[in-house]
């Protein structure tokens, strides 16, 4: 008998729950990995909210971690998408790191959000050519720890997924992008090799 997937988290807060828009049942085979494109968390999810797409989890920047939608529920989260043979919408947990994304450089040491909001010049990163308002350790910490949560109850790591690469067309999307300090493929190895380490021995 298969062990159904847990309802929560046991690791987030659930003061948001319900706060986002369920549109199925869901039996989760993977996750994909977002930004909220706004550093303000309640911001978000309004904006969210209006538009009824949503995450399941949300990684605030002190590592924190919010959850608005049951595991047993689907969210609209990746528009047009496939993974593998599988719509992330249908099939996903989607999970998303408080970061504005992308931002422009306007001068030296000067930089803005899509939306013209200041971001802190100490948190940005300049990966490839870009500009990225930077995940936190803590943020990076937390979103390493909840994959490895999710693989352990019997997700494979080869089903986590950027909104990047599972987007339609190709170049949609360019989230979680520089955001994380790794590529998707590291990512997916680091949860590898923290659920080997994990892994009881003898």
């Amino acid at each position: 008998m298969t062990t159904p997937f847990p309802e929560l988290y046991p690791k987030a807060d659930q003061k948001h729950l319900g706060a986002l828009k369920a549109v199925a049942d869901l039996k989760p085979t993977g996750v994909t990995v977002h930004y909220t494109a706004d550093r303000d968390l309640d911001r978000a999810v309004r904006a969210l909210a209006a538009r009824e797409l949503g995450y399941h989890l949300i990684i605030d920047r002190a590592g924190a971690v919010f959850q608005f939608v049951p595991f047993s529920k689907g969210v609209w989260h990746a528009g047009k998408a496939m993974w593998g043979s599988l719509s992330p919408n249908r099939a996903h947990i989607a999970v998303s790191l408080v970061s504005w994304g992308e931002v422009e450089c306007l001068a030296p040491g000067a930089f803005q959000s899509w939306n013209a909001q200041t971001v802190p010049t100490d948190e940005v990163v300049q990966r490839q050519v870009e500009w990225w308002d930077a995940a936190t350790a803590a943020q990076e910490a937390a979103l390493l720890e909840v994959l490895a949560w999710v693989c352990g109850h019997g997700i494979d790591v080869s089903a986590i997924c950027g909104h990047d690469e599972c987007a339609l067309p190709k170049g949609r999307k360019i989230d979680p992008g520089g955001v994380i300090s790794m590529t998707m493929q590291e990512l997916r190895n680091a949860v590898r090799s923290r659920l080997a380490a994990q892994a009881p021995t003898g």
